[in-house]
């Protein structure tokens, strides 16, 4: 019998979304991740694309599960594709995390009904300045859509 292996072997996944770039008066709306490679960091609001669901079905959801927000996307700005490694109780492991960023606009009153987030993987919502963005720890994403030129 061989002698178990000190390192674990690295865990690889991919993970495909749909996130919203809400602007409102020079603010952008972003989540709190709980949970995650990014947990602690500031994301657009978003998420996996279910089966059988469109990327724009997928963003119009998950905008409203995080932040109880209606709207209506506009437009698709980017298809972003990041590559990280992050520590989690399994181990280490390497993220592929690709997604679709939609320009969106609120289609209701404007009013955060979530500020708390979903429960799950975002555990606060609120609008931030664009100035404040760029002190902020932002998620790849998010820093693509807050501030220009960054990725």
């Amino acid at each position: 019998m061989e002698p178990a292996s000190p390192n674990p072997p690295l865990r690889r996944h991919s993970h495909l979304g749909a996130y919203a770039r809400i602007e409102r008066g020079g603010q952008l709306l972003l989540i709190r991740k709980c949970r995650g490679p990014y947990t602690g960091s500031w994301d657009l609001p978003g998420g996996t694309i279910e089966f059988g669901e469109s990327p724009e079905e997928a963003v119009i959801r998950e905008v409203q599960e995080e932040t109880g927000l209606q709207v209506v996307i506009q437009s698709l700005l980017a298809v972003p594709s990041v590559c990280l490694r992050y520590q989690d109780s399994g181990g280490e492991a390497e993220l592929h995390h690709l997604g679709m960023v939609f320009s969106c606009e609120e289609a209701g009153s404007g009013q955060l009904l979530r500020e708390g987030g979903d429960g799950l993987d975002a555990g606060e919502a609120r609008w931030c300045s664009l100035s404040e963005c760029r002190e902020m720890a932002l998620t790849p994403f998010a820093r693509l859509a807050a501030v220009p030129g960054a990725a």
